[in-house]
């Protein structure tokens, strides 16, 4: 299940406000999970990018653009993978 189909069913259940994380990074993205009754939305891996966030210039890249290779979808049966960047050890 993703983000868009969570949040209103969370927000159903709980009597407590809920804030949307994972698959939140642009405007309409945001404007949805807030239709769906979140109060608000986490959108940490969206900043990482962004001059103040004081993070290393490899890291940054491989978060912008990471090379093929080393890439993986995590879910083969879903149709939207969702991408990670493995590392030596995780081969």
């Amino acid at each position: 299940m993703t983000t868009m189909t969570l949040v209103p069913q969370t927000v159903d259940a709980v009597s407590i406000p809920v804030i949307a994380a994972g698959g939140v990074a642009d405007n309409r993205q945001m404007q949805a999970v807030l239709y769906f009754g979140a109060c608000s939305a986490q959108i940490s891996t969206a900043l990482l990018a962004a001059e103040e966030c004081p993070i290393h210039e490899n890291y940054e890249e491989a978060v912008l653009r990471p090379p093929a290779p080393t890439s993986l979808c995590h879910r083969k049966n879903c149709p939207v993978c969702l991408y990670g960047v493995l590392k030596e050890s995780d081969e």
